[in-house]
Formats: C-alpha cells, sequence, structure tokens
C-alpha cells in the first residue's frame, strides 16, 4: 500500500505504525467549515504493490506443493491475473519447465 507522508498541525510526523493517512485540511478564504477537521485517505495498491514476479510466484507455486505440474502452475498464474502470453514464454524455457518440474514432483513426494 502507498502511503503520503504527512505532518500534524505542529508540523512534527504522525507517530505510529503506517495506516490509513491523516490529514489536516488547512483553512482558506473560499471553504472555512474545512478548519481543523481530519481527512482519511486511502490510497489503492498499484499492482507491483501487491502481486511478486511471475518468476517469483511460479517457484512458490511449485514449492508449495498446491500445483502438480506446469500446466497446474500455468492455469493458476491465469486465474491470479499474469498475462497468459508472459506465463506461456516464461513456461517455455527448457530450463525453467525441467526445474518447475522437478521441485513440484519433490514437493509432491513431502
Amino acid at each position: 500500500m502507498s502511503y503520503v507522508f504527512v505532518r500534524n498541525r505542529l508540523g512534527t510526523p504522525y507517530p505510529g505504525p503506517p495506516g490509513p493517512v491523516q490529514r489536516t485540511v488547512a483553512s482558506t478564504s473560499d471553504e472555512p467549515h474545512y478548519v481543523g477537521q481530519i481527512v482519511v485517505l486511502m490510497l489503492e495498491p498499484s499492482l507491483f504493490d501487491r502481486q511478486p514476479s511471475l518468476s517469483k510466484r511460479a517457484y512458490q507455486l511449485a514449492r508449495s506443493g498446491s500445483c502438480k505440474d506446469l500446466t497446474q502452475i500455468s492455469r493458476r498464474l491465469e486465474m491470479e491475473g499474469y498475462a497468459s502470453a508472459s506465463i506461456q514464454t516464461y513456461l517455455g524455457s527448457q530450463s525453467i519447465s525441467a526445474d518447475l518440474t522437478y521441485i513440484c514432483e519433490i514437493a509432491d513426494k513431502r
């Protein structure tokens, strides 16, 4: 999640862990009714923030044992929103496919 650095009325940063951003709106002559009110901003996380790279996710799925072969990994990645063309290109590499297949076999034996 993205955060905006905000200071309180005294000019010091808000203490505590990151969370929804609170910002005190300064008064202007046009909007006197906003003086001193707290506005909470929730910033939408970008796709990059919430989704690991295709290669990292493929290896996570192989190690987890939830996918038994490359076909299941491919389907799962598509369901998670990765581009089909990117998946096929990545999994089409002989060394990657051999590595993921080997990892799936080991995870399945556990």
